[in-house]
């Protein structure tokens, strides 16, 4: 596998070998085993052709053998650090034409799913560390301290928008330390109404400080108006989802 790539990169071979961490190793055993098997399978074949040449451009850059441009025609040996995707994934235009709406509609869904994932990561970490509350325990509690009672156990779900098995590992935690309270529905033997208690107030106040602190941290780059602005894209996107899921089922 190291002499198919070194011979795809055309690097000496000590420069290769130095140029190559584990991850590359990986990656391009990964890339060159895929494009071995998929002869006779076209997508897997150009998805393939695509990382190789991704992989190729960036070890020619590691070796200065090429450099990145920062998109005005200026070379710059660091891509944007926020997202250096357009210089380390060159060959994605070939799906997506520069411009052309799956281009933006593309860049808008990856960039949503990056930011969800790392603004998840960051706050989970940090709650975690200065609260000792997980995400799921203390956003439960939060719905349950604002929400207008009563509240089941569907309603609450619907709520966090998360699925029942999760949501009722959660609602066992919390009931067993003594921050919820879970009584029969007198209207409906099968479901039970879920109440929060002092305790469970108790945490949701301390909570809460440090999850306003973590916000103004993270988005003190943005200004009132970029925060507005920024909801109702996002507020448009659920409605557009919401549709879309409507349509499916139709």
């Amino acid at each position: 596998m190291l002499c198919v790539l070194n011979r795809i990169f055309k690097l000496p071979l000590p420069a290769f070998f130095c140029g190559l961490n584990a991850e590359f190793m990986y990656l391009g055993t990964y890339i060159v085993n895929s494009v071995l098997r998929s002869r006779e399978n076209e997508s897997e074949l150009a998805f393939g052709r695509c990382a190789l040449a991704s992989l190729k451009t960036e070890m020619w850059a590691r070796h200065g053998l090429v450099r990145f441009t920062n998109g005005t025609g200026m070379s710059s040996d660091t891509p944007a650090a926020a997202d250096p995707f357009d210089s380390t994934t060159p060959q994605y235009r070939a799906y997506f034409p520069e411009g052309s709406r799956d281009d933006i509609e593309f860049r808008l869904t990856r960039i949503l799913s990056l930011s969800a994932r790392r603004w998840g990561n960051h706050v989970e970490s940090r709650m975690l560390a200065l609260t000792g509350q997980s995400r799921s325990r203390w956003q439960t509690l939060f719905v349950l301290s604002v929400a207008t009672p009563p509240i089941t156990t569907s309603l609450l779900s619907a709520r966090l928008a998360i699925q029942w098995p999760p949501l009722i590992r959660t609602l066992n935690s919390l009931e067993a330390d003594g921050l919820i309270r879970r009584i029969e529905n007198p209207t409906d033997k099968r479901s039970r109404y879920i109440e929060i208690t002092p305790a469970g107030i108790e945490v949701v106040e301390k909570v809460q400080p440090v999850l306003s602190e973590i916000r103004t941290s993270v988005f003190a780059g943005l200004s009132e108006e970029d925060m507005r602005l920024a909801t109702r894209v996002l507020e448009a996107v659920v409605v557009g989802i919401s549709n879309a899921s409507g349509a499916d089922e139709d």
